[in-house]
């Protein structure tokens, strides 16, 4: 029904079997490297968009292989991204459990659209039933804002302790709103 998607995921099944691989692991950890040698504000946005469009590729892949009958393929793709979003929901850059919470979303509708066609079987709703149960819920953001606020305090002294205040911007802009 939709060629143009066929032809993606075949292209890119190496791809999105590797992210399928990375996203099930049980445990995750990032380092956090700083893109400036000095700060770590700039630390997620970059691969925050990657997780999101490796995410976004898997969850369509779910969704495919749902519309093809393919279940097993269908499961391992969305435990693979409740996986994943239970992940980064622990990590403690604030931004990273609001990905986690967009991720986690993507499972739920691939699964509601499964579940709202009516070929699920009672079996199947069983094996997803089951394999759901097993992945934690993802980590209250509110870890995350603590987390991040303290560190965010940290930088800033050590930033401003080296002498770094262009991280702050224009320091004639300091303090004014700007748009």
């Amino acid at each position: 029904d939709f060629p143009l998607l066929a032809d993606y995921l075949q292209q890119n099944a190496p791809f999105l079997d590797q992210v399928q691989a990375a996203f099930s692991r049980p445990n995750f950890w990032m380092p956090y490297v700083s893109e400036d040698d000095r700060s770590l504000f700039q630390i997620m946005f970059t691969s925050s968009t990657r997780m999101r469009r490796a995410a976004t590729s898997l969850a369509a892949r779910a969704t495919f292989r749902a519309n093809l009958g393919d279940f097993p393929g269908f499961l391992a793709d969305v435990t693979a991204l409740k996986q994943f979003a239970h992940n980064l929901s622990a990590q403690p850059a604030m931004g990273y459990p609001l990905l986690a919470a967009f991720i986690e979303t993507l499972a739920d509708q691939d699964i509601g659209a499964f579940a709202g066609s009516g070929r699920l079987t009672a079996e199947q709703t069983a094996t997803l039933t089951d394999t759901l149960q097993k992945i934690p819920p993802p980590e209250k953001i509110s870890n995350a804002v603590d987390t991040n606020q303290r560190w965010l305090a940290l930088d800033a002294i050590a930033l401003i302790s080296q002498g770094h205040l262009d991280f702050l911007g224009d320091p004639a802009k300091v303090g004014r709103a700007s748009c």
